[in-house]
């Protein structure tokens, strides 16, 4: 993939934060085929900027179901992919995402080549058989709540410390700076007592800020000095989305929290067209890290 793409992309990103979308987050609907996008065919979850191109691909034709698959995995499926409609400009049909597929440089040793390639949400297919995978109004077995007892799992199989009150949320970092794992002091989260929240999805989604975002940071390497605060707050947000997505819960949709960083990042992403892809590889491992504590790794897609 050239940087022509990877420019492309930024762009597409950068006018979605221009609007006042954040493309790594989704409107929240209580159905087991919503949520983060995962393909059609091996039920895996994609990663890294995938996630953020196929929302913002759902976004811009109002799809609600989280499948996606190749035209040949949905015609393998017994469906069909509808023709592209004359309003919809070629190559648009289609949402292209990056493929890493395991290369090999005798020089350098094992490295990754990209190649891009469309998938199409279901709801852009026909069929009966794809029926399974779609988003129903009617309620009925396909009609779920909220699950935050998966929420309380995952944070107790983390084993991170959570300390409560105040009335402010942070990630206190190990002590002495690059000590960790054999700190003298912090690694521990602060958060307000869970009736100072609107809701019980803002409090696990600023959860999922603190502990799938910072809290991974010593334990995934991460800079913070070096990369900056922006860049810290754009991962970690990213990742608490990840996080909340793949537990089935509600993510927030609005800017307003963030409009600190938003000038930041915009300006960021114009300046390195490859920051976003590398702050949503490192969000995606973060993610993995948290959920990880609860279910086996998939595999990359």
């Amino acid at each position: 993939m050239g940087m022509k793409v990877r420019e492309q992309i930024t762009r597409q990103i950068v006018q979605a934060l221009q609007a006042g979308v954040i493309p790594w987050r989704q409107s929240w609907r209580a159905s087991k085929n919503t949520g983060t996008p995962a393909n059609v065919a091996s039920h895996r979850h994609y990663r890294s900027v995938n996630v953020l191109l196929l929302q913002m691909h759902a976004q811009r034709f109002g799809h609600r179901s989280r499948w996606y698959g190749t035209y040949s995995q949905i015609r393998a499926l017994g469906g069909t992919v509808r023709h592209r409609p004359k309003d919809v400009a070629k190559g648009e049909w289609g949402c292209r995402i990056i493929s890493y597929l395991p290369d090999t440089d005798h020089r350098t040793g094992e490295q990754c080549r990209e190649r891009t390639y469309s998938v199409y949400n279901v709801e852009q297919a026909e069929g009966v058989v794809l029926d399974v995978y779609r988003v129903v109004d009617a309620p009925g077995d396909d009609t779920i709540s909220p699950d935050f007892a998966l929420a309380e799992e995952l944070m107790a199989a983390t084993g991170a410390e959570i300390v409560y009150g105040g009335d402010k949320c942070f990630y206190r970092r190990p002590f002495p700076e690059g000590s960790f794992p054999h700190h003298l002091a912090g690694d521990y989260i602060c958060l307000p007592h869970r009736s100072s929240f609107t809701n019980m999805a803002a409090f696990y989604e600023s959860c999922w800020h603190e502990l799938g975002g910072h809290w991974t940071e010593a334990r995934l390497g991460w800079d913070w000095r070096k990369r900056g605060r922006a860049a810290g707050e754009l991962r970690a947000e990213m990742t608490a989305c990840f996080v909340a997505s793949s537990l089935g819960l509600p993510v927030g949709e609005s800017l307003e929290v963030h409009a600190a960083y938003v000038g930041s990042w915009l300006r960021a992403m114009r300046a390195d067209p490859n920051l976003i892809f590398q702050i949503a590889a490192e969000a995606s491992k973060a993610a993995d890290l948290v959920l990880s504590f609860v279910r086996k790794a998939e595999g990359p897609t």
